[in-house]
């Protein structure tokens, strides 16, 4: 047993004040017998002993009031609450990724959530607080509040298996009984998906918005014109909506506006036609009644320079010429005896078109252009030099061609993750007219094979991030790829990634790239200039452009603003990622005995803290106290 308040226990020694009266009144006095009252010294005697017998109970029953009341003042707990959250390791998730901004009848999620963990939680438990993006280390909830209170909104959010994994890393190899307490709108996962975490008792509160019908802005595209920037607004709403109005700010300066009437789960779109000016900094607004963080888009507009290409072979470049048009590409093509070293050391992306043998000092130049950033396609020819080859294959540290093998397969296996064709499928395809090739080359472990034949040989290889080969000729006479959907976005995409031009807009809780033309000083770096200050945001100088790389920062979206010795280069915007709202499926297992789902985190923490309530023992000590008081009067009234 332990007690809450200890330092009410120094009041025991109050106790030393009856004892101390008690004493007194039962000092000795000298006895004198007179002589007509000796007949009754044998009843006195009695009568005496009596007496002191129950001044001794009274004061046993008194020193018992006071000593229990004092003890349950100093609120005794037994062991029994110790075995069950005190000596427990106890997590708390807390989701505050922006699905959880929505609002229910007593306001937004999250600021709920963190009302009934400030108000709820044992004050004598510590717990480890994690969210979607930071982790508070064990403590009790008066230490935590002030962060619990600062907590943001997470551009990001966790799966189920990212929720399991950390609450195991967070757990460790501890002795301890594991309790995890989980607050979430279950947008992201399932109860379900973490109600099999091994050893854990999972405590689950269902966080419910109010069903009110939500219009957001789910994506904007822009075209430039001579005169006009085309942007198409694209709208939807989980109800039918009209009239919704929806505004385009330069800054804070009026562009257009418009209104919508969108029918439920239709994409709608808007069209704006705005002044062709060289920099927007932009934002589109809708008004509606439903979730706020998705009423509002920021964007940017810029001049952007084209990216540099460069073909370099002995094979017809006509296809390339059609992709890598004027408008946004600088496309040049040389024979391999006459290939402009000048224009090389400025292309963003080299093409190899089935170049049958290499020039004098192009391998060393590609290897060092590839170092510095620039990327690479090249296309075996047939009937390859694999001495040459190998020989350039080693120089850039890649793995080494083995053989050609002249087997006709088709092209079957897409790799739809990977960068060069993200976004390019709306869905899985499953039923697509797949090219063929008549011949192709082996390529020894390890590649990372983004096409792939039927018999699982790669046809189109990537390395590391730069480098993409095609293991078999392209010309009509082995393969009729060219004449495939697939050319485009396996040509096109790896330019756009050779220079990452930036965009409309970023996706906040995503890794970006971003290329700014710069060539800054030795001692010189871009900087990020925000609405609260300056930011360094992580770089590489190469060349005549600068990679910058934004992962964690920022978290808000609006304006930044790329700075290099106080010249404005660039202007970014940065969104907050697109809801997807899903109805949580709460189809738990029957074998799930550790898992506890409500409907309401107030339900929960009642769970939670009627633990501690069965096993509080100052009651029991009111009730003693009673029951000696009830002594004291007994012996009162019927002791003589």
């Amino acid at each position: 047993m332990r007690f809450l308040y200890p330092e009410i226990l120094y009041a025991l020694f109050a106790l030393v004040i009856p004892i101390v009266v008690h004493l007194f009144r039962l000092r000795k006095f000298r006895k004198e017998y007179f002589t007509n009252v000796a007949l009754l010294k044998k009843i006195q005697l009695q009568t005496r002993k009596s007496a002191e017998l129950k001044k001794w109970l009274v004061l046993f029953a008194r020193l018992g009031v006071f000593t229990l009341l004092i003890l349950a003042f100093a609120q005794p707990v037994s062991e029994t609450f110790d075995d069950t959250l005190e000596s427990s390791e106890v997590l708390v998730y807390l989701d505050n990724s922006m699905s959880m901004q929505a609002e229910d009848a007593s306001g937004a999620l999250m600021d709920n959530a963190v009302q009934q963990i400030i108000s709820n939680f044992p004050e004598a438990v510590n717990f480890t607080l994690f969210t979607n993006h930071q982790t508070f280390p064990q403590s009790n909830i008066e230490d935590l509040r002030n962060d619990i209170l600062d907590l943001k909104i997470s551009p990001t959010s966790l799966d189920a298996n990212q929720l399991k994994l950390q609450a195991q890393t967070l757990f460790g190899k501890t002795s301890k009984s594991k309790k995890l307490v989980v607050l979430s709108d279950f947008q992201s996962f399932s109860p379900a998906e973490i109600a099999n975490l091994p050893d854990t008792e999972i405590y689950v509160a269902q966080q419910k918005p109010l069903e009110k019908p939500n219009v957001s802005i789910d994506s904007i595209t822009q075209t430039t014109g001579l005169e006009v920037h085309k942007m198409e607004v694209w709208l939807s709403a989980g109800a039918n909506v009209e009239d919704i109005p929806v505004s385009v700010y330069d800054g804070d300066k009026l562009l257009a506006k418009s209104t919508a009437s969108i029918a439920e789960n239709k994409p709608f779109k808007l069209v704006f036609s705005l002044p062709a000016t060289d920099v927007y900094k932009g934002r589109i607004n809708i008004e509606d009644n439903g979730f706020a963080l998705d009423n509002e888009r920021f964007f940017t507009i810029e001049a952007n320079r084209k990216t540099n290409v460069m073909a370099i072979g002995d094979a017809d470049d006509a296809f390339l010429k059609k992709i890598y048009t004027a408008d946004e590409f600088n496309f040049r093509s040389s024979l391999p005896v006459a290939v402009d070293f000048s224009f090389l050391q400025e292309s963003d992306l080299i093409v190899l078109n089935e170049l049958k043998n290499f020039p004098a000092g192009l391998p060393e130049t590609l290897s060092k252009l590839i170092d510095n950033g620039h990327f690479l396609i090249l296309v075996m020819p047939s009937n390859a030099d694999l001495n040459s080859y190998n020989t350039f294959f080693r120089l850039l540290k890649m793995p080494t061609a083995i053989a050609q093998i002249e087997s006709e397969r088709f092209i079957s296996e897409i790799s739809q993750q990977h960068p060069v064709f993200q976004g390019v499928f709306e869905k899985n395809i499953q039923n697509f007219d797949y090219p063929f090739a008549k011949k192709h080359f082996a390529f020894r472990q390890p590649h990372t094979r983004i096409l792939s034949f039927d018999n699982g040989d790669g046809f189109m290889l990537a390395f590391n991030r730069q480098v993409f080969v095609f293991t078999g000729p392209l010309s009509e006479g082995n393969s009729n790829f060219k004449n495939s959907p697939l050319v485009v976005p396996t040509f096109y995409n790896p330019a756009k990634m050779s220079f990452a031009m930036p965009q409309l807009y970023y996706t906040l809780g995503q890794t970006n790239f971003i290329d700014i033309s710069a060539k800054p000083g030795t001692d010189e770096v871009l900087k990020i200039n925000t609405s609260t200050g300056t930011y360094i945001p992580m770089q590489v100088q190469k060349n005549e452009k600068v990679s910058l790389t934004f992962s964690d920062f920022p978290n808000e979206p609006g304006h930044y603003t790329v700075m290099l010795n106080g010249e404005i280069l660039r202007n970014l915007a940065f969104n907050y990622p697109k809801v997807n709202w899903q109805t949580p499926d709460f189809d738990v297992p029957n074998d799930a005995e550790n898992f506890k789902i409500f409907d309401s985190s107030e339900k929960m923490f009642e769970a939670l803290n009627s633990v501690g309530e069965e096993t509080q023992l100052w009651k029991w000590f009111v009730i003693f106290a009673l029951v000696f008081l009830l002594a004291e009067m007994l012996i009162l009234k019927y002791l003589p």
